[in-house]
């Protein structure tokens, strides 16, 4: 069963077009399989409400800001992999065909990702000839930390830094506000070694 973690920040969408059009921005409504679009005294077109680049649309609504959500992950209930994937891989395929495409590669993430993205490319081919948008997948198969069973979760006052790891199998540590994803022991040694520098992760 897939669970989706995220939703498109689309222009016509609840408290982003409100957003937007206070801005001084338009939104147009999408037509057929057109997307909505903002548009900036008639110019750019931008088929999101939010984005890192595209400088022009920030006078006109469209920010930065991520939405931020939190879940929890547990393997005994079934949670078997995570998928991170650009819009390309989401304009033709579901969030249950992507599951299962990774399903059938059980045994190599890396191969899960190249089948996916494989089947993204072949959509767009079908459906817009050589043209297509941006197709990027990250796997990450469930558990990718665990606390050894035999020994009490380590902290990193134990390694000489600040802070505690957890010993859930979400694999979250948290440093000085920060969160770091998957660091299992050699991530802890390496950063006690001063091999791996803590400055400017982000949460």
């Amino acid at each position: 069963k897939a669970r989706d973690l995220s939703v498109d920040m689309k222009p016509d969408a609840p408290g982003e077009k409100e957003r937007i059009l206070a801005a001084g921005g338009e939104v147009s409504v999408g037509r057929g399989n057109g997307p909505s679009r903002v548009w900036c005294d008639g110019r750019v077109g931008l088929a999101m409400s939010r984005s890192i680049g595209d400088g022009e649309c920030k006078k006109y609504g469209v920010i930065a800001d991520p939405q931020i959500r939190k879940f929890d992950i547990d393997v005994d209930r079934g949670d078997r992999f995570i998928i991170c994937a650009s819009d390309g891989v989401w304009e033709f395929i579901s969030s249950k065909e992507a599951c299962q495409i990774v399903a059938k590669e059980s045994a190599s993430a890396s191969k899960a990702c190249a089948s996916l993205v494989q089947a993204a490319a072949q959509r767009w081919k079908k459906a817009e000839g050589n043209y297509r948008d941006d197709i990027t997948a990250i796997v990450v198969r469930l558990p990718f930390i665990q606390p050894d069973a035999d020994e009490p979760p380590k902290t990193l006052d134990q390694v000489g830094v600040s802070g505690s790891v957890s010993g859930r199998l979400s694999g979250h540590i948290d440093l000085d506000g920060g969160v770091y994803i998957n660091l299992g022991e050699t991530g802890l040694e390496q950063i006690a070694e001063g091999r791996l520098s803590t400055a400017g992760a982000g949460g």
